[in-house]
């Protein structure tokens, strides 16, 4: 969507955010920080444009609908011992 990310700085969210990068984390616990957090981020724009591009760039690249349902079809066909299809072709590509 292009918007700058605020998320809880916790494992499953530090997988997706590079703090500082493409988003911001704050802790779990403490809604203040996430209010301050957020007016940081729409008191300065320069900020909320590096952030928001980038996190768009991240999602673009690692974050493609058929490359996730590709690999939860082969993890499907591996619990299930079926045959999968082809992947696509942005996983073909990347695993070429």
């Amino acid at each position: 969507m292009g918007a700058p990310v605020i998320g809880s700085d916790t494992p499953p969210v530090q997988e997706f955010i590079d703090a500082g990068d493409n988003g911001l984390l704050v802790p779990f616990c403490g809604p203040e920080h996430v209010a301050e957090t957020v007016l940081r981020v729409l008191e300065d724009a320069d900020l909320a444009d590096h952030l928001r591009h980038r996190a768009r760039l991240r999602a673009k690249a690692q974050l493609n609908l058929q490359d996730t349902l590709w690999e939860y079809e082969m993890l499907i066909s591996r619990l299930t011992g079926r045959q999968h299809l082809h992947a696509p072709r942005t996983a073909r590509s990347r695993r070429a």
